[in-house]
Order: C-alpha cells, then structure tokens, then sequence
C-alpha cells in the first residue's frame, strides 16, 4: 500500500518538487559567490527560508486529494486513520529527500569548485544535514496542521494570529510583557523546537 501512497503523492507533488530541487541545488551556488569574509551573508537566510517552503509544499500535497475528496479514499481503505496518516507522512518524508539530496549535491559542487582563502573553511555536509533537519520540522509541523479539516485550520490560524496581536498591543499599551515575543524566544532558542531555523547556515565560514 505504501507504494500506491507513495506514487499518489508523487504525482500530486511533481510539479512543485522540480522548481524545490532546482532550487537547493543552486541555492549553494549563489551563496558561494556571494560570500564575504568580513561582511553579513544575506543568501544564508535563504536556506531556511527554503526549508519551510519545502515542508510546506510536501505537506500541502500529501493531504491535497484527501482535502478535495471530503477524506473518502482514507475511509475506504482496510487500515486504521493513524495508520493512514503515517504512511501519508513517511511518502512525504521521501519525496522531501529529493530536494535535500539536491542541495547536498550543490553544497558539494560549490565546495569543490570555490577554492576558499586560507582561514575559511566550506561545510556542505553540515549545511546538507541542518537543511535536512530543518526541512523535516518544517514538514511535520506543516503536515500536522494540514492533517486537519479546513474550518480547524482556519480556526488555529486566526486564533494564533489573534494572540500575537492581541499580546503585541497590550504590551505596547500597558508596558505589560509581550508573550507573543516571549513565545518566539523560546521556540526559536535552544532547546526550542524551531531552533534549528536559527544559527549559521553558511556554506562557507571561518
């Protein structure tokens, strides 16, 4: 059955999958030639940047049929839902591979073929493996909220979106403490589960 999930989410997520690919293979590229010893590397803020957009893609497609078809196909199959959801997931967490794997490709090459100054050093598997990471968070927080029906997924979007407005004007009103900011200090710093999306992403450091 894997497979039949498998291919099913091959041909919902082919034609994103491409330009993905394409892009973390060139990603590395770009930020060899834009590299500076002395000077703040923008292009680095590109890798999580694609990260996310990947989890998202691979996410949005794994569910895109289920989504259109009210969850019949689900429903009909012989398997529990959770089994239905893991095999969903693990046929994402595949595809998700393709571009990882392009980008670890790209990080090789321009590693190679950058001849770094002396003192800096390339670091494309390190690279490789924290866009591997990130991609993987990025996918399953995406997949979670995706798993859901459209009116709960609107619901958690406007309620989180409710309450980073609502904290950033009572602190900005009452000098109270500002949770929303509060909340992003602590899923975006070690040991948060979003850290990974923050640090070093260059190809090519000191």
């Amino acid at each position: 059955m894997f497979k039949q999930i498998l291919y099913a989410h091959w041909k919902a997520s082919h034609l994103v999958l491409l330009p993905l690919t394409l892009a973390a293979f060139a990603l590395p590229m770009y930020s060899a030639s834009h590299f500076s010893v002395t000077d703040f590397d923008v292009s680095s803020g590109f890798f999580p940047a694609l990260a996310i957009v990947a989890g998202f893609a691979m996410a949005a497609t794994a569910w895109q049929w289920d989504q259109q078809g009210k969850q019949i196909y689900a429903m009909s199959l012989p398997i529990h839902g959770w089994e239905y959801a893991l095999l969903r997931m693990a046929a994402g967490s595949v595809a998700l591979m393709v571009p990882v794997a392009a980008l670890w490709l790209g990080s090789s090459a321009s590693a190679i073929a950058a001849s770094p100054p002396a003192g800096v050093v390339a670091y494309p598997h390190s690279l490789s493996l924290r866009f591997l990471n990130a991609s993987v968070v990025a996918y399953a927080g995406w997949f979670a909220l995706f798993s859901g029906r459209q009116r709960h997924q609107l619901i958690f979007a406007g309620g989180v979106l409710a309450f980073f407005v609502l904290s950033t004007l009572l602190a900005s009103t009452f000098g109270i403490v500002d949770l929303s900011q509060k909340l992003l200090e602590f899923l975006l710093s070690s040991p948060g589960p979003f850290e990974v999306f923050t640090g070093s992403w260059r190809l090519l450091d000191v």
